[in-house]
């Protein structure tokens, strides 16, 4: 299935994810329960997605957000996230 569209929003407790293919939008929520602070993609990789979380620390995704692992410093609530333009590996 191809990817035409795919938008993310952290609205209050939960991330859902839109997702436009074949025509039809798809809505689901990968994260529900978890509150989502903030929110980057990778630019050379915009399938690479950065969520910082309230108390899980920095989430990412491979996948534009369909299914996310811990990256890291769980339990400490993260606000803002930057992705070091010369070195995209960074963040």
């Amino acid at each position: 299935m191809k990817n035409e569209r795919v938008f993310l929003a952290a609205t209050g407790r939960v991330l859902s994810r839109a997702e436009k293919a074949a025509g039809q939008w798809e809505v689901t929520r990968p994260l529900e329960g978890v509150k989502v602070n903030c929110i980057i993609r990778h630019r050379k990789n915009p399938n690479t997605v950065y969520v910082g979380t309230q108390a899980g620390g920095v989430l990412i995704s491979q996948d534009a957000g369909k299914s996310w692992q811990s990256s890291g410093l769980t339990g400490i609530p993260v606000k803002s996230l930057a992705l070091d333009p010369s070195d995209p590996r960074t963040l």
